[in-house]
């Protein structure tokens, strides 16, 4: 089912039964005791036992195939990964383990099942892989891979031997130390589903092959493990057992149950079935298990049911369960209620994680940035006799500051807050402002670096202490230097990068080639500073950058911008974008050669130009599909700014 229990067994320390199931949680229910009228009384006659959930956790995204008990929890295993959790639910260990086995025989693990290692601190694990792997939990490595000829679906240990029962109907029993096969003994026709082992018999029940198909065998088999190992007899079970279990309490006591729900008990000394059989209510057996007691008896379906059978009232899970501690359950806490966010809900009412080891958060600011604030403005006098107010605004006169620019008059104004002072601190530029010091100086790292070049120029300066990434610079004291930010941002586009530095053309002058060695330059250089010389140098000598006005001036400081304010440049940088964008798409393989180029893949976009004629039906207008790699948003008219108040720019 969506839902089923794969796998349920009793704890042998506290009050509890464990289920696993097929959706990956690991399910833990305390056993107790409630009063069955409205006069709770001491005697057992009046109580009824009940199972509360204390413990329901995610341990897997697939079925939970077996559970094992630990000292310190419960062990927990799926087809790919192992783990161990406390009985509060708390995760101690996990493991995963893509693949099992050694060298070119390694296969994807499909575990499921599990067994202590009789000689060490481990666990062994199979499954339907050939392979039997070996795991410490101390170290929570694994230790060791043996290949096994068949898969296998159970395991259990003896006196002397490790049983391995496999998916083909055979058991193996295995040295425990090297874990070389010693005997196989032949069960069934089909694959093992079921098998316990009790001082020197093991008991087994499996498929058989009736006209075609698997079917469970009607019987269960029994072997002798003394001196040499050998099959003793077969058990007629006729509802077809696919579980076993041998009783704690009664050695050769065994529960056999079948999958459509029916249980019956054997007596294996004596090779008999008792005539008495019980019948669970569910549509489907998968899991069972008997307690340590021999008391009670848990049932697991497909339905995701878990049903407790006794034979008496205050039947209890473990044999010292009246003298052992109080079960420790974990703590449940009360959900939080909901917040209701709206525009006005500050950002701080929002709760912080728990941090109960006091550690700094991500977002603390460090201390060097949270020095002492400046101190106030101090403003002269005589400005302040000079303004006229009229009701609560002040005004005055601005003696000679405009905002966003450095004026000659930006240094009169500090000069009349602090005096000479003042005119010196405004002269300083922000390099030396960043080395003065104080309580509210900019942090080193972000300060204004100033660049000393020497005799042998800018290839002497380390660039590299300044730069703590492994992303390469671009200088920008060369010729057509403001594409540098452009040529960045397309660096980091990995479709455009990997096609840019495969391609290699036989012309002259050729971006795609140019660009591709810059950005080789840029990947292999670690934190340096790279120039684009040969790329700008390629791009200069296009007459049609030359007739965009996409170059600057040819002067000897060739590296200022052309004269023009700030949308002039934005302009220019777009009309740089869709030029060598077109340029690219015509070198790697668009126009002319009638295929898709990486920029077309990259930026490319269909756009359909219709062309009617006034007066007519405009589904007789011409229809033209074109690419396009840049885009230009034009602003509504209808919801433009008046002619008085400046129109936002148009961007793309």
């Amino acid at each position: 089912g969506p839902n089923s229990v794969v796998y349920a067994m009793f704890d042998p320390v506290e009050e509890m039964v464990w289920a696993g199931t097929s959706t990956g949680r690991l399910v833990g229910q305390l056993c107790a005791y409630e009063g069955l009228g409205e006069e709770e009384e001491e005697e057992e006659e009046q109580m009824m036992l009940t199972l509360k959930t204390v413990t329901n956790v995610r341990s897997f995204r697939s079925a939970v195939n077996q559970l094992l008990p630990l000292p310190a929890g419960v062990a927990s295993l799926s087809e790919d990964a192992f783990r161990i959790h406390s009985r509060q639910g708390i995760p101690l260990l996990s493991m995963h383990f893509p693949h099992v086995g050694a060298g070119e025989d390694a296969e994807s693990a499909h575990f499921t099942c599990m067994e202590f290692d009789p000689t060490g601190t481990g666990l062994l694990l199979g499954g339907n892989n050939k392979w039997l792997t070996s795991v410490d939990l101390l170290t929570s490595q694994v230790t060791g891979s043996t290949a096994v000829p068949n898969a296998i679906s159970v395991m259990k240990n003896t006196n002397r031997y490790l049983a391995c029962a496999g998916m083909e109907g055979s058991v193996t029993l295995r040295d425990p130390n090297s874990l070389t096969a010693l005997h196989t003994l032949v069960a069934h026709a089909g694959p093992v589903t079921g098998m316990d082992v009790a001082d020197n018999m093991l008991v087994t029940c499996g498929m058989s092959m009736y006209r075609g198909a698997y079917n469970t065998e009607p019987a269960v088999k029994v072997f002798d493990l003394r001196r040499s190992p050998r099959p003793l007899a077969s058990i007629a079970v006729p509802m077809g057992p696919c579980l076993l279990q041998f009783s704690p309490k009664f050695s050769s006591t065994l529960l056999a149950a079948s999958p459509s729900g029916a249980w019956q008990l054997c007596d294996v000394g004596g090779l008999f079935a008792l005539p008495a059989v019980y019948q669970v209510p569910t549509p489907g057996l998968t899991a069972m298990d008997i307690s340590p007691s021999g008391e009670l008896v848990v049932f697991g379906d497909t339905d995701g049911g878990v049903f407790v059978w006794s034979d008496r009232r205050g039947g209890t899970v473990s044999l010292h369960a009246h003298s052992s501690f109080d079960t420790v359950l974990p703590d449940h806490r009360a959900p939080s209620s909901e917040m209701v966010w709206t525009e006005e809900t500050p950002l701080s009412a929002a709760p912080l994680p728990p941090n109960p080891d006091g550690l700094p958060l991500l977002s603390d600011w460090p201390p060097m940035a949270s020095g002492p604030c400046h101190p106030p403005v101090r403003i002269d006098p005589m400005f302040l006799a000079e303004v006229t107010q009229k009701e609560f605004v002040g005004y005055a006169s601005n003696p000679g500051v405009q905002y966003g620019r450095q004026q000659r008059g930006l240094p009169s104004l500090l000069a009349l807050q602090g005096g000479e002072e003042g005119e010196r601190e405004a002269n300083l530029n922000p390099a030396q402002e960043g080395r003065k010091g104080g309580g509210g100086c900019i942090p080193r790292e972000y300060r204004l670096q100033e660049i000393r070049v020497g005799k042998l120029g800018i290839e002497a300066f380390n660039f590299r202490q300044y730069n703590a990434t492994c992303f390469a610079g671009l200088e920008n004291t060369i010729p057509n230097s403001y594409a540098n930010a452009w040529l960045q941002a397309m660096f980091f586009l990995r479709p455009l990068r990997s096609r840019v530095l495969n391609h290699l053309s036989s012309k002259e002058v050729c971006l795609s080639d140019e660009l591709g060695f810059l950005f080789h330059m840029m990947k292999i250089s670690r934190a340096a500073c790279c120039q684009a010389t040969n790329f700008l140098r390629a791009f200069s000598q296009l007459p049609e950058a030359s007739r965009l006005e996409l170059l600057d001036k040819a002067t000897a400081t060739a590296f200022i911008a052309r004269d023009g304010s700030d949308l002039q440049l934005l302009k220019r940088v777009q009309n740089l974008n869709r030029f060598v964008l077109e340029q690219l798409h015509k070198e790697m393989g668009g126009k002319e050669h009638h295929e898709a180029s990486a920029i077309e893949m990259v930026f490319g976009a269909s756009m359909l130009r219709i062309s009617t004629t006034l007066g007519s039906d405009a589904a007789a207008g011409q229809v033209q599909e074109t690419k396009e790699f840049q885009w230009r948003l034009a602003y509504p008219k209808h919801l433009s700014h008046p002619p008085s108040s400046p129109s936002p720019a148009a961007s793309s």
